[in-house]
């Protein structure tokens, strides 16, 4: 039997950490003397190397769904979408009243002109002198991260060290992406970098290890990229057991969406859960590839709901039920429906209710597989079913239907899936534009309209 020695008074002992089970203890007392050192080691994981995985962590313990694995900071994060001009400063979107005096780049207010955190990429950024502008096909946001990046060498050594300690995969990068952070990293930062110390070849790097290891944020409502130190090391799997989860500001959590048993990788998934797997492996080889594989579903009209429905229809009989097709196009009618200015819940006829629950069942039966437990994917579903049953319950009252019994079963699955939705998004501002609170209220006052 395995020796188990209290790390304070060094005898024997039979209690041990509950968090990382690594450490043990013979009283509570010991513990807590102890805690001061052990905190900064008290992880329930370990990092591995594996030939498909390359750096991964590994659960010490057996984790039960819901905890949070890891807490990581942020070593630099940038605007992600090049159609969307962002503060530099808040990452807020900037309207283009107010731009930095110095730099002439988007700020959304003096504020964050004059914070610390714009003030060495103002300095380098204003030798462009406003020839770079946003909107334009220079994709201002992909040098924006490369720049923040490498102004680390010089502002913040540790942060620096930290980045080159992360996987590049230079190795295995397509032309196309070399031809294009040629195009909008290299020659513009070519114009404003004048270290004697930055080669052509340092650049690749950085893009290469923000390609390979940047997540996809929110920050103040709006979509951007950043690269953390410990949440880069998560292994991908299509069906993932935890989920990264941004809390604010620069920092992000990884929480466990299902129990994960001693000695199994953390994972999560890098690329679309409801993709199969030909589209999936093509996404991980050329990292951050967004195509979407139906032309019919890309090429819709977004604004009207009836191409969905004619998806929809073509694929039935054609295409597995759970094909990715038919299933993309029943995710975004879901989302459409009752969430567009032009399809508010009121205005949802009884059968296209009755759709849209059917609709969330199918979704939840495919989530329940590919992203189990308490995965963000589900948190939204159940939302959707929960906001769809409950206005099916006003509506039944509203046509005159006196079967009470029917309309309580309705509330009560609703309040149900309410519940299991709210105990995944508990701590979180995960829903699109505002938190579940928020859209409750959206939600209640829509609803103020069926009498």
């Amino acid at each position: 039997m395995e020796s188990r020695i209290c790390e304070v008074c060094r005898v024997p002992a039979t209690q041990s950490c509950s968090s990382c089970h690594a450490s043990f203890y013979c009283s509570r007392e010991c513990q807590k003397k102890d805690w001061k050192s052990h905190r900064g080691s008290c992880i329930p994981y370990t990092i591995e190397v594996s030939p498909v995985y390359g750096r991964y962590p590994r659960a010490t313990r057996d984790i039960e769904a819901g905890e949070i694995i890891m807490r990581d900071t942020a070593l630099a994060v940038g605007p992600r979408n090049p159609l969307r001009s962002l503060c530099l400063g808040c990452h807020k979107a900037a309207s283009g009243a107010h731009v930095c005096f110095k730099c002439l780049f988007p700020q959304c207010s003096a504020t964050c002109e004059n914070s610390a955190s714009h003030e060495a990429e103002c300095l380098v950024l204003s030798k462009l002198g406003g020839t770079c502008h946003v909107g334009t096909t220079n994709d201002v946001c992909e040098f924006i991260l490369p720049l923040r990046c490498l102004l680390t060498k010089y502002t913040d050594p540790k942060k620096w060290k930290a980045l080159n300690g992360l996987q590049d995969n230079l190795g295995s990068v397509t032309d196309e992406w070399k031809l294009r952070v040629r195009h909008n990293v290299i020659d513009y930062l070519n114009q404003v970098i004048t270290f004697k110390d930055i080669e052509a070849s340092d650049i690749y790097k950085i893009c290469g290890i923000i390609q390979t290891n940047a997540f996809e944020m929110k920050m103040n409502g709006e979509s951007i990229q950043a690269v953390f130190p410990k949440m880069s090391m998560l292994a991908h799997d299509c069906c993932p057991n935890a989920k990264s989860v941004c809390t604010g500001g620069m920092k992000a959590i990884v929480k466990s969406t299902v129990p994960i048993a001693k000695g199994a990788p953390i994972t999560v998934n890098y690329t679309n859960h409801l993709w199969n797997t030909i589209r999936r492996r093509q996404d991980l080889l050329v990292k951050k590839s967004y195509d979407i594989l139906s032309k019919a579903f890309e090429e819709r009209d977004k604004s009207k709901i009836e191409p969905l429905e004619e998806l929809i229809d073509l694929c039935s009989g054609r295409l597995h039920s759970n094909h990715q097709i038919p299933l993309e196009a029943k995710l975004a009618w879901v989302k459409f429906c009752g969430n567009h200015p032009d399809y508010r819940y009121r205005d949802l006829s009884k059968v296209q209710l009755q759709t849209k629950i059917s609709f969330c069942r199918d979704l939840l039966k495919v989530a329940d597989v590919i992203s189990p437990g308490k995965s963000n994917f589900r948190g939204h579903i159940l939302f959707e079913l929960h906001a769809t049953l409950k206005t099916m319950a006003r509506k039944l009252q509203s046509f005159g239907d006196l079967n009470n019994e029917r309309t309580d079963v309705y509330y009560d699955e609703a309040e149900d899936k309410l519940r299991e939705s709210r105990s995944i998004f508990c701590s979180e501002n995960e829903m699109e534009g505002s938190g579940i609170e928020e859209k409750l209220a959206r939600l209640t006052k829509d609803l103020e309209g069926i009498c």
